[in-house]
């Protein structure tokens, strides 16, 4: 799950006068393989949702099943390719 607290760095942009939107940087677990972390750019609404027990689907439905994959078990896409090459049909 979510390793720091989730708003610690946040801000907001404002799209032509007709919307704001605060975005937030939400740190990664570790990755199994490499152990590094990362953090990812998300929408803070989105984030409060997934917080409060939302699936990664449903709370983030704009992020790739990928950057969804790394916010929740902290695998970097590059790892995940290295750990299961040659494992799917072709």
């Amino acid at each position: 799950m979510i390793q720091s607290t989730p708003f610690d760095r946040a801000w907001s942009e404002d799209y032509a006068g007709t919307m704001t939107i605060t975005f937030i940087e939400l740190e990664c677990p570790p990755c199994i393989r490499c152990h590094k972390s990362a953090r990812l750019v998300v929408r803070k609404d989105d984030a409060k949702a997934y917080i409060a027990g939302a699936f990664a689907q449903d709370a983030f439905p704009n992020m790739s099943a990928v950057e969804r994959e790394q916010l929740i078990s902290g695998t970097h896409p590059e790892c995940w390719d290295e750990m299961f090459a040659g494992s799917e049909d072709e």
